[in-house]
């Protein structure tokens, strides 16, 4: 009897030896994958670009419009109305006016006709930087 509690004692101490190693290695694998999962998330995260607006500057663009000329208007009197301070007078922003119009200053404007008005624009540049974290 003492040879067969020997055997069987052994068995069962052979037999948790197993349990315990497989439940170590199912841990140990677990904590592998974890730790896999982990390293690939911080290496995308890292990898991840962020855009930001920013500011670069004014840009002024000249721009045109067309205007229908009403009944007793004149040459200095709408060059007044447009007048931009992009212009170093009124004399150079009237000169601009009759030249974009094939006009002479002593031509008359006639009523129902359309003249071309220069302008200035002002808009806000912003540039889109990535930046990587």
């Amino acid at each position: 009897m003492n040879g067969y509690y020997e055997n069987y004692t052994g068995y069962r101490n052979h037999q948790r030896s197993r349990r315990v190693s497989y439940l170590g290695n199912r841990v140990l694998c677990v904590i592998m994958i974890c730790l896999a999962v982990l390293l690939i998330s911080l290496f995308c995260i890292s990898k991840l670009t962020f855009a930001k607006e920013q500011a670069t500057g004014i840009i002024k663009s000249k721009c045109y419009k067309s205007i229908q000329i009403q009944c007793g208007d004149s040459l200095d009197q709408i060059a007044s109305d447009y007048f931009d301070d992009e212009y170093s007078s009124f004399d150079q922003f009237k000169y601009e006016i009759m030249c974009i119009n094939h006009i002479n200053d002593t031509d008359e404007l006639i009523a129902g006709n359309y003249i071309v008005i220069p302008y200035y624009e002002t808009t806000v540049s912003i540039e889109i930087v990535k930046t990587t974290v």
